[in-house]
């Protein structure tokens, strides 16, 4: 299990440089959209051959396109643009905030309960991420006050993608939904609508170099949305969410590794602070889930 561990962690962590691999050879919504297009229809066709058909209540079909939009469509369309002007690292770290984001999304959205401990974790672990978020962005060329706004974007991106998920969690919960299709619907509308954005943006098929396109392309639909994906969904069986977003703080360290081998990024002395309190916010957070779970039951 632990060599199912390190490979989830090294696939999710080699998506960030991947994803700015592909950025060399074509543009930003064309690159997601294709790949979202592709992604969700082999989810779309694992649901189909499993339950031989595929349905969607009409009073639940707002609740998907809210999957779509904020899940995919907005949070891809931000993430995209703005990881041109951060290293993986950052970006990497920045979505690695997401358990937080989702925590204070579901106490609102779905009424969950939040104790005392759960608040302090969120605000320890948002404490370490201010210096990496307040640094700026001078090793890609950009100036102090314009290098503030793709971390922005990048923060929102993550929040678009938590209240999606909000929604997912409500359509598996509380309507019976199996999470494949939810994301194979969401991933499949969200690409066809952003492949017709590229068309008026970027124009028809806006690639610079095929080949290495295809590569980059190939190598991240089956590593990290097919191979890292099943693994994640393997590892759910038997670790909680908030303990696997524990063992994937390593991923940003990871990510900027190979950022700075193969990309000629900078690694930022703000990942020690960040990594020191994210990983006491998550530890904390994750015994109050272990209290309450053995409260429960």
């Amino acid at each position: 299990m632990i060599g199912i561990l390190s490979l989830a962690i090294f696939l999710y962590a080699i998506s960030f440089n991947l994803s700015k691999f592909g950025l060399l050879y074509a543009q930003p919504i064309f690159f997601i959209g294709l790949r979202f297009l592709v992604s969700g229809f082999i989810f779309l066709i694992t649901v189909f051959l499993q339950q031989k058909s595929i349905f969607i209540a009409k009073k639940d079909i707002w609740l998907f396109v809210q999957v779509s939009l904020f899940s995919f469509f907005l949070s891809g369309l931000m993430f995209m643009w703005s990881v041109q002007y951060l290293s993986s690292g950052k970006s990497a770290f920045i979505f690695s905030l997401m358990p937080f984001m989702f925590a204070i999304f579901s106490y609102f959205y779905l009424h969950e309960s939040m104790s005392k401990r759960k608040w302090l974790a969120i605000a320890i672990g948002f404490a370490g991420s201010i210096p990496m978020l307040m640094g700026t962005n001078q090793e890609m060329g950009a100036s102090e006050w314009v290098s503030l706004w793709p971390t922005v974007i990048n923060v929102l991106s993550v929040l678009c993608y938590c209240i999606g998920i909000v929604v997912v969690r409500k359509l598996v919960k509380y309507r019976g939904y199996q999470p494949n299709l939810i994301m194979g619907m969401g991933l499949f509308t969200s690409g066809i609508a952003l492949l017709i954005l590229s068309f008026f943006t970027e124009g028809l098929f806006p690639v610079d170099f095929y080949s290495p396109f295809l590569f980059i392309f190939v190598l991240l639909v089956l590593s990290y949305d097919i191979l890292y994906n099943f693994l994640y969904a393997t590892l759910l069986k038997i670790y909680t969410a908030t303990f696997l977003s524990l063992i994937l703080l390593v991923s940003p360290l990871i990510s900027s590794i190979i950022g700075w081998l193969l990309l000629s990024e900078k690694i930022s002395w703000t990942f020690i602070p960040m990594l020191v309190f994210s990983i006491i916010g998550l530890m904390i957070f994750y015994q109050e889930e272990q209290r309450d779970h053995c409260s429960n039951t």
